[in-house]
């Protein structure tokens, strides 16, 4: 332990509740630059933690540094926001903090729920993105906040994505915010939606990279691997194409429709606590390819009715770091024309360039194990990482 001084000591990033303790800071960093820099026993995106907990090696290594790396992502989050609202859309965007920012006790054995947030990086974005007019949310403090009042497990052990509960939790801050647009934006609602109580078994995709020597028959029949997770589920979601809230982003804003005892994740969770519809755009290659397709289509459709009136734009947060390799140009919403040509929709090499970003970067569910996602397409559909066995409750809860 250190000085009392220095304990006391902090290093003020950005201003108001960015201020992070001076020891535990100076500490996190290099104790997670030489965990990165040990040789990989095995698949590289699996970085053992403590008591069976894995996580990301991407993630890891967006949190190098206490500074954002790039204005890239930034930038054109900032011109999406633009451009939306030029258009009469609203924009929400959703980063969700790294795992290790939350759970640094299950990365570190003499860590413990942090006081203050390890992700300066993330604060200092968001202080940016809200300087240019972006409507954003900043979750780790919300997360930190539910670890001490003793909630349950918002990461899924062995995976790189929330659990039931993490999802809940980004929903109800998402839910919040967006309440009172709903009239303004005319989006239509009706009575929120019961959530049932349930239990299900998840092995984890972090885990299936750890053991991708053995065959997922062999891992099946390791109990050990499993996880029994408890948590919230919205029965009978359907997502709705044409909905008035449209959900982008990377495979953390996809849904998972584990029936029964029912889907779980950020937008059948918030399509739930406000009784209103929601859509969904994934690619699990990138944060901002979704947007662009997104772009692309109100580029070409004239049919104002069937745009939505407002769009959540949920992605892991390390995707800021990341800058062309997660978000893409996007086209200006000019007026439609009856046919666009590829150079005006933005260039193919950097489109490209975001499907071969670097290895650690990627999403986990990708490179065979994982594929893109739209509209209606849960994610249990995929193949690999994530097989389930279900039991439901027979508690249910209110919505709101």
């Amino acid at each position: 332990m250190k000085t009392a001084a220095m304990a006391a000591a902090v290093l003020a990033f950005g201003v108001g509740n960015y201020a992070v303790p001076a020891d535990r800071l100076e500490d996190f960093f290099p104790r997670t630059r030489a965990l990165l820099a040990r040789p990989a026993a095995g698949h590289p995106w699996p970085v053992p933690g403590l008591e069976g907990w894995l996580f990301f090696r991407g993630d890891l290594e967006a949190g190098r540094s206490a500074e954002p790396s790039t204005d890239v992502a930034l930038e054109r989050i900032s011109f999406a926001a633009e451009q939306l609202r030029s258009a009469g859309i609203h924009l929400l965007v959703v980063p969700i903090p790294c795992k290790w920012a939350i759970y640094p006790d299950r990365l570190f054995k003499d860590y413990t729920v942090p006081a203050e947030r390890l992700d300066p990086w993330l604060g200092k974005s968001v202080l940016r993105l809200r300087e240019r007019s972006v409507d954003v949310l900043d979750l780790t403090g919300a997360m930190l906040r539910a670890r001490r009042r003793g909630v349950s497990d918002l990461w899924i052990p062995a995976d790189s994505h929330n659990s039931p509960a993490g999802y809940e939790l980004i929903a109800d801050a998402v839910a919040e915010r967006l309440r009172p647009r709903l009239k303004q934006k005319g989006v239509a609602t009706t009575v929120p939606a019961k959530l049932v109580r349930g239990t299900l078994r998840w092995y984890g995709d972090l885990n299936f990279y750890a053991d991708r020597n053995e065959s997922f028959d062999a891992k099946r029949t390791d109990p050990a691997k499993w996880r029994e997770i408890r948590g919230n589920f919205v029965s009978n979601f359907q997502p709705q194409a044409e909905a008035g809230i449209l959900f982008v982003g990377d495979s953390n804003n996809a849904h998972r429709d584990t029936r029964p005892p029912g889907a779980w994740g950020v937008g059948p969770f918030v399509g739930a606590k406000l009784g209103a519809p929601v859509a969904f755009r994934v690619s699990t290659a990138s944060a901002g390819l979704s947007m662009r397709d997104l772009f692309v289509d109100l580029r070409q459709s004239g049919q104002e009715s069937r745009r939505p009136k407002i769009v959540v734009w949920v992605f892991a947060s390390r995707a800021l770091q990341l800058g062309d390799g997660q978000f893409p140009r996007l086209p200006t919403l000019q007026a439609p024309h009856a046919h666009h040509t590829g150079h005006e929709q933005g260039p193919d090499d950097e489109i490209e360039s975001c499907r071969q970003v670097q290895e650690w970067a990627h999403d986990p569910h990708d490179d065979g194990v994982g594929q893109a996602h739209r509209d209606d397409a849960p994610m249990d559909s995929r193949p690999g990482s994530e097989r389930i066995t279900v039991e439901a409750d027979d508690h249910h809860h209110d919505g709101q």
